[in-house]
C-alpha cells in the first residue's frame, strides 16, 4: 500500500476519534457548570482547555493528511541545506529542555513545601504541571528529529 492510501485510511478513525473528543468535551463543560464557583472548577476548566488544544492539533493533522503531500522545495523551504537551521533548532530544543527540567523540579519543590491539610487542589495542579513539563520535553525531543522546513 502506498503512503497516500495509508494516509487516507488513517483519516477515518481520526475523524471518529475527534467526534468522541467533542462529545467528551461537552460532558466536561456540563461538569464545569455544576462545579462553577468552587475551587475545583479550575481543574475541570484546565481539562477542557487541554482537550480543546488536543482537538485543534488533531484537526490540523487531519487537514494535513487530507492534502496532497508536497515536496519540501515546493513549500518554499527556509532550509538552505547548510545545516544552519538544524543547528538553531537543536540549540533551542536543548535550552528549552533544560528549562522544562528546571520547571518540573521547581514544581516538585513547591509540592514538598505545601503539606497543609486540604492542599489536594494544589497537589494535583503541581503534579499535572510536572507531567506537562515531561510531555513538553518529549515533544522537544521529537522536534529535534523532524527535518527543518
Amino acid at each position: 500500500m502506498n503512503a497516500k492510501k495509508e494516509r487516507e485510511l488513517f483519516v477515518r478513525p481520526l475523524e471518529r476519534h475527534l467526534e468522541r473528543k467533542n462529545r467528551i468535551l461537552g460532558e466536561y463543560r456540563a461538569l464545569s457548570e455544576i462545579v462553577e464557583g468552587s475551587p475545583v472548577v479550575l481543574l475541570v476548566d484546565w481539562v477542557i482547555a487541554e482537550g480543546e488544544a488536543h482537538r485543534n492539533i488533531l484537526c490540523s493533522i487531519m487537514k494535513d493528511l487530507k492534502q496532497p503531500r508536497q515536496e519540501q522545495e515546493e513549500k518554499g523551504s527556509k532550509n538552505d541545506g547548510s545545516g544552519m537551521e538544524e543547528g538553531r533548532i537543536v540549540f533551542w530544543t536543548v535550552k528549552l529542555q533544560f528549562y522544562e527540567e528546571r520547571f518540573a523540579a521547581d514544581c516538585l519543590y513547591l509540592k514538598s513545601q505545601a503539606c497543609w491539610e486540604g492542599g489536594e487542589l494544589l497537589d494535583a495542579v503541581l503534579d499535572a504541571m510536572v507531567m506537562d513539563s515531561k510531555k513538553h520535553q518529549r515533544l522537544l525531543l521529537a522536534l529535534e528529529k523532524i527535518p527543518a522546513y
